[in-house]
């Protein structure tokens, strides 16, 4: 991902090799490589800049990775610190945001709500929302299944992606599943919201490893009708589907070819 710190671009990564690293974009030169000196942090598998406690001179990064642990870095162009959370009791040290069991795959910052919440999927089957207010404690979990890789956020909406190839919409407010569509093939790996020029969420993108790209509606109205097609194509499939039992019955010709044949035998 790309930021601007103290005037410069940098280029922020991280993969496989449990590294976040540093970019000058314009000279190539690596500024910084941000690794945990105490919890083991595997494979970095999402990044993102808190712009609500960022400022010009300063970039507050947050960090997912194969393991549980979130983290939360301070970078400066001369130098970085991994910020020690509050403590769940006095004297104790919290040095991650450890709310999920297993993968945390995405994070995502809510620019839509009132105070820029963390949102995050995990390989635990649940998106979880984690409240600023509560020293990012979980708020709201959101129980999908398999895992869940991908989580996007709108002011009517919590919509959650992943192996199980389901797109789930949740009512924000209730926090009950809405709808479930289908249309994948195999794995949702990402979901992106469109948005229009006002910055209104206009439809959510879904990728997938099947190897397509979808788009699906964010207005209740559209939702219920892909959900009625969905519907009606089940119908369809089971009227099609052959009886189980009919199949292994003989029709009178074929009996009698039979009985003709055990005759023969005989």
């Amino acid at each position: 991902m790309c930021a601007r710190l103290s005037g410069k671009d940098v280029l922020i990564s991280g993969g496989a090799d449990k590294k976040i690293i540093v970019w000058d974009v314009a000279s190539g030169a690596r500024l910084h490589t941000l690794q945990d000196a105490v919890v083991n942090m595997l494979s970095v598998q999402d990044l993102v800049v808190d712009h609500a406690g960022s400022t010009e001179d300063e970039i507050l990064l947050i960090s997912a990775s194969s393991d549980p642990h979130i983290r939360r870095w301070k970078i400066r162009l001369t130098r970085w610190e991994q910020l020690v959370e509050a403590p769940d009791t006095p004297g104790t040290e919290r040095r991650t945001i450890l709310e999920h069991e297993t993968t945390v795959y995405k994070l995502v910052l809510d620019h839509d709500g009132d105070e820029v919440d963390l949102w995050t999927s995990s390989g635990d089957g649940t998106a979880k929302c984690l409240s600023r207010l509560k020293d990012f404690a979980a708020d709201d979990t959101f129980f999908h299944g398999g895992h869940v890789r991908a989580v996007a956020v709108t002011d009517q909406w919590v919509i959650t992606a992943g192996r199980d190839e389901d797109i789930k919409f949740w009512d924000r407010t209730s926090g009950r599943l809405y709808s479930s569509l289908e249309g994948h093939f195999d794995e949702v790996t990402d979901l992106l919201l469109l948005r229009q020029p006002s910055g209104t969420s206009e439809k959510v993108c879904s990728v997938s490893i099947d190897g397509t790209v979808r788009t699906w509606p964010l207005d209740k109205p559209s939702i219920a009708i892909l959900v009625e097609e969905q519907e009606a194509r089940g119908k369809e499939g089971k009227a099609e589907e052959p009886d189980p039992k009919a199949s292994h019955l003989l029709s009178a010709e074929e009996e009698e070819e039979l009985a003709a044949l055990m005759e023969e035998d005989e």
